[in-house]
């Protein structure tokens, strides 16, 4: 299956409010596959390396979000 990434595109997802702007698409076969916004430092964006502060063999507490402790 062929896979393609198109940048700097806007993806809106049919839900108001829902319009990702300047975003990367990609598309595998003839379908999107992901859409996200690269090279962005934000709450809740995808990472492909995190910088942890100590060990995180010895301490899990920093990939522990809000809702795990709910």
């Amino acid at each position: 299956m062929s896979s393609t990434l198109i940048t700097n595109v806007h993806v809106f997802d049919g839900t108001p409010d829902a319009l990702l702007e300047n975003a990367s698409g990609l598309v595998e076969g003839n379908r999107i596959a992901r859409a996200a916004t690269l090279g962005v430092i934000e709450e809740r964006a995808r990472a492909d390396l995190l910088r942890v502060d100590g060990n995180p063999l010895e301490d899990l507490t920093p990939f522990i979000g809000p809702s795990a402790s709910a």
